[in-house]
């Protein structure tokens, strides 16, 4: 009995090495999103969020609250997306992309990519949402 227990333990122990080593792959995703700076264009998009008008009405504390949400959200976000490309990407298309990002043309698409999601992201919020509020609110 006592040597089953051990085995047990043994094997369990080992399963969650399995499941907490990373991958070959999985370092290059890590690689990818340190190079694409994947961190800065989730910070911008916190910052929108937190600063959208509708959050102007908040109390001190509800402002706290929503700001860790934002984060616990960017957090799962980000994990979710590591997942995806994990999914949908082998590791040498990875590789390609990585190396793809160390270019002067990659680099200027992770230059630009924030401004464009701030951009559009604005654009939508006050040419495109207000009028599709307007459209849904008319729904019986």
């Amino acid at each position: 009995m006592k040597k089953l227990f051990i085995i047990t333990l043994l094997i369990f122990s080992m399963s969650i090495a399995g499941f907490s080593a990373e991958t070959a792959k999985q370092k290059k995703i890590k690689e990818l999103f340190q190079v694409m700076d994947i961190q800065a264009t989730v910070n911008e998009m916190s910052q929108m969020m937190l600063n959208d008008k509708t959050n102007m009405q908040l109390s001190k504390n509800q402002k706290a609250v929503l700001q860790k949400e934002i984060k616990l959200m960017m957090d799962y976000t980000l994990n979710k997306q590591a997942e995806l490309y994990d999914k949908y990407f082998t590791e040498q298309e990875i590789a390609e992309i990585l190396n793809f990002y160390k270019t002067p043309a990659g680099k200027k698409v992770i230059e630009e990519t924030p401004k464009i999601a701030k951009e559009l992201f604005t654009d939508l919020m006050e040419n495109y949402y207000p009028d599709m509020i307007k459209r849904i609110e008319k729904v019986k």
